[in-house]
């Protein structure tokens, strides 16, 4: 017997779910293409915007090459090249011109001048590198017009345009340097020729930067003006500032010199050179000086010392300069030469104070004032009664306004000279107003 059972409920109910799930799906997949291509859509506008960024970098880059290649274009080839391969060549410079007046209380003058603080000047450097070690030379000159150091109150308006003047006491041209040198970074430096000596520049430390019309070699400015004087009117006492104001300075002279590595701020150098003696006979003379490059608690320090043998003196010379982040500077200068045969021994001594200030009162470079002081004795004239030593003073101060942009500095200062020479001799003061431009290449 056959039996035919029906359907159950729950069958039918599962049958007619599996019917209706595909149409419950469709508009959930329908859904998840619609996120991804809006996902997809997101990501070309971005690639789109990064690509326009893009295009606008490489357009301005293509415009910067465009000027800078225009600008490379109007730069003129160097006129002055090395004769030989490997070679550093550098030619430097500057002109140094002022309007000075000059008054001894009995006559005065005005005139042109080369301000021989800085004089005038050309010069070459010349250098090979080969790994650490290099060798060069250095050739330099002044060329001065009407120097202050050689200008008097009887001087042609031209002194000095000639390579040799017509009362033979000025050369146009003077040598400064004419050298070679061998240098290595941790050896030092050897040079050899004409050129400073150990002790050169070591009373004159400043870092005030108004060396251009101030610095301790106070006869710079007006050398070989004589002092007035009631019995000679014309022509004065026949003292000139050069005979009472000297900084005892180095020189330049023909020598073989070496200066150490700089350690620590600190550098030594030595020099030997040739001079006559008082019988003409050539001598090795030596001198050395000592010397510090630093920064101290954020102010700039800088000092030397030296001595130097010459043909009967020995000269210790001292100088000190220190600038503080305000721009204040202050320079301290001394030294003492003492004179053999003579008991006791004839000695000439200085100092030198100078205070200074740097102010930022232009955006083309800044203003520097300074005022000084100097004072020297010597005891080679004293009086032969009171043993009164000649005592000189000179007094100084002005302004030098950096022009940076066209490479120059312009200045404007005034110097007081007084001298009371030990033997009695009655002289005027010396004035000097002077003001000009130097300009540097």
């Amino acid at each position: 017997m056959t039996i035919h059972a029906k359907p159950a409920p729950l069958r039918l109910a599962v049958t007619a779910l599996a019917l209706c799930l595909p149409l419950l799906a469709a508009p959930a997949a329908a859904q998840s293409v619609r996120d991804e291509i809006e996902a997809l859509r997101r990501q070309v506008d971005e690639a789109n915007r990064a690509l326009e960024a893009a295009l606008q970098r490489i357009d301005e880059l293509e415009t910067k090459q465009e000027e800078t290649q225009e600008q490379v274009a109007e730069i003129p080839k160097p006129r002055v090249r090395p004769g030989r391969k490997n070679v550093d060549l550098e030619v430097y410079g500057h002109i140094n011109q002022a309007f000075a007046y000059f008054d001894n209380g009995q006559t005065s003058r005005f005139d042109v001048v080369d301000n021989d603080n800085s004089g005038s000047r050309l010069g070459f450097r010349g250098r090979y590198k080969s790994g650490d070690w290099s060798a060069g030379v250095r050739l330099e000159a002044s060329f001065e017009v009407n120097t202050t150091d050689e200008l008097t109150f009887d001087s042609d308006s031209d002194l000095g345009t000639l390579a040799s003047s017509d009362d033979g006491e000025s050369d146009f041209l003077s040598v400064r340097h004419a050298d070679t040198f061998f240098s290595h970074k941790d050896y030092g430096t050897i040079s050899l020729g004409f050129g400073p000596i150990a002790t050169e520049g070591v009373s004159e430390t400043d870092l005030s930067g108004t060396t251009l019309i101030s610095e301790s070699d106070v006869d710079d400015i007006g050398g070989e003006f004589q002092f007035g004087n009631d019995d000679n009117a014309q022509l004065g006492s026949g003292f000139e500032v050069d005979d009472f104001f000297s900084n005892l300075d180095g020189s330049r002279d023909s020598r073989i010199r070496y200066a150490t590595p700089r350690f620590a701020g600190v550098q030594g150098v030595v020099a030997m050179r040739v001079d006559d003696d008082e019988n003409g006979v050539g001598q090795f003379f030596p001198d050395a000086s000592l010397n510090y490059e630093g920064e101290v608690s954020g102010f700039e320090v800088e000092a030397q010392g030296g001595y130097r043998r010459e043909d009967g003196s020995n000269t210790f010379i001292a100088s000190a300069s220190t600038l503080a982040p305000f721009g204040t500077s202050l320079t301290l200068g001394g030294g003492v030469e003492t004179f053999d045969g003579t008991n006791p021994p004839d000695a000439e001594n200085f100092v030198f104070v100078k205070l200074g200030q740097q102010l930022d009162l232009f955006e083309f470079g800044k203003t520097k004032f300074s005022v000084d002081f100097f004072r020297g004795q010597d005891n080679s004239q004293a009086d032969p009664f009171t043993g009164e030593q000649t005592e000189a003073i000179s007094v100084g101060g002005g302004v030098v306004q950096e022009v940076k942009p066209l490479g120059a500095e312009v200045f404007a200062a005034g110097r007081f000279y007084d001298v009371d020479i030990g033997d009695g001799t009655d002289t005027d003061s010396l004035f000097v107003l002077f003001t000009g431009a130097r300009v540097r290449f």
